[in-house]
């Protein structure tokens, strides 16, 4: 039965048949994307083995040479509220497989700082992005991102919105510390920020993933990942049997 405070999001299923397949065919969209958008070029990236893997074909031939790379600004879905050399570090996976290897300005780069105080590292977060968005509100018909990469865990949450936590209230804040339901301290995008893209892109492989997959796209399951209400589009890349054929 359908949850009434669960919306579908059921957006457009494209099916690979495995983890590198998925990498190169996500790699090709993005480098047309930033090929043919506006700069700058924003994009929030995810954590995860999924994410990692695309983010080392980025680093090879042809992507790396191909994508006019200082049209890109970079910024972090979240992230775990660790030193940045910390092997937790989403930034230290993004670094190792993707930055080191590519000719992108520093300034262009975006990390989630990952010491100090959460609470007042969430507010200067939030203080950079309102900065580069130049207001305090956010516009559906001007969004902040071109793509935000998000990954989506089996019970169902994506960035570091976690179920059972006060973050999933958050309307009004762009950025937040989420201090419970997970070891460590996460600082995390709230829905406003994430919805605000021309495209959500889910990165989701596995079967263990397929149940969760259906149940966000149809809209019968009340988790995080389907009370977001994204202003533009949305595309499932799946592969590895995270989704069935339609």
């Amino acid at each position: 039965m359908t949850n009434p405070d669960a919306a579908a999001l059921p957006g457009q299923l494209v099916i690979l048949d495995t983890a590198q397949a998925l990498a190169d065919h996500v790699a090709a969209w993005l480098a047309e994307r930033i090929q043919k958008a506006q700069a700058p070029v924003r994009i929030a990236l995810s954590g995860g083995s999924t994410p990692k893997k695309l983010y080392q074909t980025l680093a090879q031939a042809p992507w790396n040479s191909q994508i006019d790379w200082s049209r890109v600004h970079l910024y972090w879905g979240d992230e775990r509220f660790v030193p940045h050399d910390d092997p937790d570090s989403n930034f230290h996976m993004t670094n190792e497989a993707l930055l080191a290897h590519i000719d992108i300005p520093p300034s262009n780069v975006f990390p989630i700082p990952g010491e100090g105080d959460p609470v007042t590292v969430a507010q200067r977060y939030e203080a950079r992005m309102k900065a580069d968005y130049g207001t305090n509100t956010l516009d559906p018909e001007k969004p902040f991102f071109d793509v935000v990469f998000l990954g989506l865990g089996e019970d169902g949450h994506t960035a570091s919105l976690i179920p059972g936590q006060p973050i999933l209230k958050e309307r009004e804040k762009w950025v937040a510390a989420v201090s419970e339901g997970r070891p460590e301290v996460r600082i995390s995008l709230t829905y406003p920020a994430l919805e605000s893209a021309s495209v959500i892109a889910f990165l989701v492989t596995g079967k263990g993933k397929a149940e969760i997959v259906k149940a966000v796209r149809e809209g019968t399951a009340d988790v995080p990942a389907a009370h977001l209400h994204p202003h533009g589009q949305v595309i499932w890349f799946t592969a590895d049997g995270a989704a069935s054929p339609e």
